[in-house]
């Protein structure tokens, strides 16, 4: 987070530019680096749906626990190792309440806020 018009969103872009998504034939594509543009008003689930969007999957219907399970699988299997929240100040505090084996898939998450 900081001031505005100081480049902070064409710096994320150039870096998630560098590295780009691969994909080989039968598997989930590797996506190192995905940049996220958070909805205003933004919930967990609202959160939860913009990451598994990005990443070119359906939006399953469950509960918060059942869709953050979903994310938390799906950014796995893509190999993401950053995620870069643009427009972060729309999150409200958030509670993820994750299990000890997601915190450790979670973890391994780098966050960029924009």
């Amino acid at each position: 987070m900081g001031e505005s018009r100081t480049g902070k969103t064409i710096a994320c872009n150039s870096y998630r530019l560098r590295h780009k998504p691969t994909q080989e034939n039968g598997k989930p594509p590797q996506v190192p680096v995905i940049y996220v543009q958070v909805p205003q008003e933004c919930g967990a689930r609202d959160l939860f749906q913009a990451i598994i969007e990005h990443l070119k999957y359906q939006m399953t219907k469950g509960t918060v626990s059942e869709i953050r399970k979903r994310t938390m699988t799906v950014l796995q299997r893509c190999g993401v190792e950053m995620i870069i929240l643009n427009e972060a100040g729309h999150l409200p505090v958030l509670k993820l309440k994750i299990s000890k084996y997601e915190s450790q898939i979670f973890m391994n998450q780098r966050f960029y806020i924009d």
